[in-house]
């Protein structure tokens, strides 16, 4: 029973350290990825859709609303 219970504890030991590996490497290649620009233009065009919040009349409204509101 004993044992049964050590194997267990080693597979769980196992899954984890290679699930931190597989976190670390993905992690990693982002960070060249960010290092050496291959993803600006993804957070470009993530940027130029951002709406910021308008507070102008105690409601909230995007900058969109507001604009097509205000006409």
């Amino acid at each position: 029973m004993l044992v049964l219970a050590v194997r267990i504890l080693e597979t769980i030991f196992v899954v984890g350290v290679g699930g931190c590996v597989l976190v670390l490497v993905l992690t990693a290649i982002e960070d060249v990825r960010t290092l050496f620009g291959l993803d600006e233009k993804e957070y470009a065009e993530a940027d130029s859709t951002v709406r910021h919040p308008i507070i102008a009349s105690g409601f909230a409204e995007t900058s969109g609303m507001a604009d097509a509101h205000h006409r």
